[in-house]
């Protein structure tokens, strides 16, 4: 008799090999800039973490909310895509809250990605800050947005049984 593995357990898998891979990354490249003679000094490490987690989870409930409603619309799966884009370039990778206008950057604030991604600066970086960016917003958001993904996968766990 072999346990079941259930939709929860891979999500949980994924989670954690996301979060692990994340923490690892980031490590190795620390370690890279210190052997080469430039060690980084980082401000706050246990921030960083703390968005590297938060960032995980938030992968997991879009991940859970994705392939859930990819069971009602199979069309979503090319739909996928361009939200990861989008999600990708609204975030803040390829630029500093700082640097933007005030009524954009006020507007991409509502984006919990991008105030993580400001969240590993201001760990990082010891003289950069972001006054408006809140991880306590991204703790909202990844346990409210928990919260309604496992209700929806809940409810939804019977159609997708049937598939």
């Amino acid at each position: 008799y072999f346990r079941q593995i259930t939709f929860l357990s891979i999500i949980t898998a994924r989670f954690v090999l996301e979060f692990l891979t994340n923490v690892v990354v980031f490590s190795l490249l620390s370690s890279i800039l210190w052997l080469i003679g430039t060690p980084p000094h980082i401000s706050d490490p246990m921030l960083i973490l703390w968005a590297l987690f938060l960032l995980s989870i938030l992968g997991a409930e879009l991940g859970i909310l994705i392939s859930i409603a990819s069971i009602f619309f199979p069309s979503l799966d090319n739909l996928n895509q361009v939200i990861r884009r989008t999600l990708f370039f609204v975030s803040g990778v390829y630029f500093y809250a700082n640097e933007l206008p005030h009524a954009l950057r006020t507007t991409l604030l509502y984006n919990p990605i991008f105030n993580c991604i400001e969240s590993v600066r201001v760990g990082f970086y010891s003289g950069y800050v972001s006054p408006e960016s809140s991880i306590a917003y991204v703790g909202v958001w990844a346990l409210a947005g928990m919260f309604i993904a496992l209700t929806i996968e809940r409810l939804a766990r019977k159609y997708a049984l049937e598939d």
